[in-house]
């Protein structure tokens, strides 16, 4: 398991938002990672890196605060879908 998997399933068990440094203890807590000192920064530079990206998983919501980002598309057709109200 990599570093962004574990907290991608944080993430997806939280409720909401989370601050890194809840993400980076409820990682270790579940043991998902071994617990280290650099731990919270390696949590913290692999969330800051991957909200660059356009297919990131994650969205930075506040300073320190990420959470999973929601998908709205399909993409194994690489086509947005059709809103509800025009797909009648």
């Amino acid at each position: 398991m990599t570093l962004v998997q574990a907290i991608e399933i944080v993430l997806r068990e939280a409720e909401g938002p989370l601050y890194h440094r809840e993400i980076t203890r409820r990682i270790v807590e579940k043991g998902l990672w071994k617990e280290t000192d650099s731990l919270p920064d390696n949590v913290l530079q692999k969330l800051t890196a991957s909200v660059r990206w356009a297919y990131s998983p994650f969205e930075r919501v506040a300073p320190g605060y990420y959470a999973l980002r929601a998908r709205d598309f399909d993409f194994g057709t690489n086509e947005p879908p059709v809103p509800e109200s025009v797909a009648d």
